[in-house]
């Protein structure tokens, strides 16, 4: 899963606004391919690239099933780690 920055789909964000590079997109694109070219026995269909970390957080719901405790590593950008912990509401658990 490549995501940017951007917490909320509409654009919204928390804490410091760090503006996403129009060409950002492009650039997770490539990561992705990369990461494709790297492992090539990974799936492709399991590369995901997303716009917002909200939209990240609906993809990783839609995978996983009801009953299965999903596991996510999230690195890179202090914002983009805060943004995931604000969207799946873990807010009152880690402060």
């Amino acid at each position: 899963m490549f995501c940017t920055k951007t917490t909320y789909t509409d654009g919204r964000f928390t804490g410091v606004w760090y503006p996403n590079d129009p060409a950002e997109l492009k650039t997770h694109r490539e990561l992705a391919s990369s990461w494709s070219s790297i492992v090539p026995s990974f799936p492709v269909s399991n590369i995901h690239v997303c716009p917002s970390i909200e939209r990240a957080f609906e993809e990783i719901e839609r995978i996983g099933s009801l009953d299965c405790v999903k596991k996510v590593l999230v690195t890179g950008h202090p914002a983009l780690v805060g943004g995931m912990i604000e969207v799946a509401g873990l807010v009152p658990v880690v402060l």
